[in-house]
């Protein structure tokens, strides 16, 4: 209901053509582009860029910087935790006089050494952990034909063992990917839930009869080919009080800044508000 609540107020807040239709844009060539557009700009302004190149800890230094020591690449294929990033070569901190952080709230906890953690204060660290997160798990289908007419289909159902089906194709056309086809299957659920155990063979037989109640002509015999995506952090939880348990930006550590999606209300999670709330996190950089 929160966030029904909150497209509704935002859609009441547009005027003129944005009022009539809500418009969708879409990045031809993804968004690698507009990456490496940002890379080489600040580059040029004497910046680096350094991918991946994970933060497997995070402490204050002798001289009061804050030192960021890196994991190995490919640490991401460790899971979440930073604790279990084998260290990259030679293992030691870079010094920074500011960090941002944009990693969720129980990554960003386990970064900190015990030192730094006291600086955060048991206060700060209580917010981060009060607030739930629900996991995203979404399987992707290449499908050698149309599933349904309809590019967004919410599913409210319960039912059905899913919560969205968005077939990329009704919006791109299938030309653009050499003719072939995909729908993405959506679910948003607790940490725990049995469905995050299935790999996407398994997965893909425990939808197979909610995908067959939206369409009953689909049999699995249509798929080409399937991925499974899981994402531990990828929406909080709103619930009653929560606009007074929202963690500050500013942590309460000289120079240590926090910018994550839990902050964003009231408005869902999004690419425009990440970019909103980054140019905040920025602006209080100086300051920290």
């Amino acid at each position: 209901m929160a966030w029904l609540w909150g497209k509704l107020t935002l859609r009441r807040r547009l005027k003129g053509k944005e009022a009539r239709q809500e418009l969708l844009g879409y990045p031809v060539a993804s968004f690698q582009p507009l990456f490496a557009k940002l890379r080489a700009g600040i580059e040029a302004r004497g910046g680096r860029v350094l991918t991946d190149r994970p933060a497997a800890s995070l402490a204050r230094a002798a001289d009061g910087r804050l030192a960021v020591t890196p994991g190995a690449a490919g640490s991401f294929r460790a899971g979440h935790d930073p604790r279990a990033f084998p260290p990259a070569d030679g293992g030691e901190g870079e010094l920074y006089d500011r960090v941002v952080a944009t990693v969720p709230n129980d990554v960003f906890a386990r970064l900190l050494d015990a030192d730094l953690r006291a600086e955060v204060g048991h206060a700060y660290l209580g917010r981060l952990g009060a607030i739930e997160y629900h996991a995203a798990l979404c399987l992707l289908l290449e499908l050698d034909r149309r599933f349904s007419p309809f590019y967004w289909t919410n599913v409210a159902e319960p039912r059905l063992p899913f919560v969205g089906l968005i077939e990329h194709t009704n919006l791109v056309e299938p030309v653009r990917y050499d003719g072939r086809r995909f729908l993405y299957v959506a679910n948003y659920l607790e940490h725990g839930h049995a469905l995050l155990e299935l790999d996407a063979d398994a997965l893909l037989a425990r939808y197979t009869p909610g995908l067959r109640a939206v369409n009953p002509a689909f049999d699995p015999s249509w798929v080409r080919a399937r991925w499974l995506f899981r994402e531990p952090a990828a929406q909080p939880i709103v619930d009653v009080g929560y606009h007074r348990r929202i963690p500050p930006l500013r942590t309460g550590a000289p120079g240590l800044v926090l910018a994550n999606t839990t902050q964003i209300y009231p408005e869902d999670r999004g690419t425009n508000y990440a970019v909103r709330l980054g140019e905040q996190a920025a602006q209080l950089v100086p300051a920290t």
